[in-house]
């Protein structure tokens, strides 16, 4: 309704004299569920860091290609390991995001370094 003193209907399909008419749709798309955040069942530990290395584990088998970020999104490590060590004894004391790909799956988490 555009003037609430007038008798209008509560229809909004009807057409009406006066007023303004917005049409919207809204398309429903599949949400994402828990179990697609943490697809590879990654782990990364110890988090927080105190050493050189990290192990990190995930449900999915093969080469692991790692990226780390700092907190100003550069990438401060970028390699593919076999096993599940990263070596991070390059890195300083703070906060980082590690995004890790395997056989195409990707997963993201942070890792303090103490």
């Amino acid at each position: 309704k555009s003037d609430w003193q007038q008798n209008s209907s509560d229809n909004p399909c009807q057409a009406a004299e006066y007023g303004e008419t917005e049409d919207y749709t809204v398309n429903i798309v599949e949400a994402l569920s828990t179990s697609d955040f943490n697809i590879l069942n990654l782990r990364i530990f110890p988090n927080p860091a105190d050493t050189d290395f990290v192990t990190v584990t995930s449900s999915v088998s093969g080469d692991k290609s790692i990226e780390v970020l700092d907190m100003n999104g550069r990438k401060v490590i970028s390699t593919i390991i076999s096993d599940d060590k990263l070596n991070i004894s390059s890195l300083e004391t703070g906060f980082y995001m590690t995004k890790v790909t395997i056989d195409g799956k990707t997963s993201t988490s942070k890792l303090i370094i103490e």
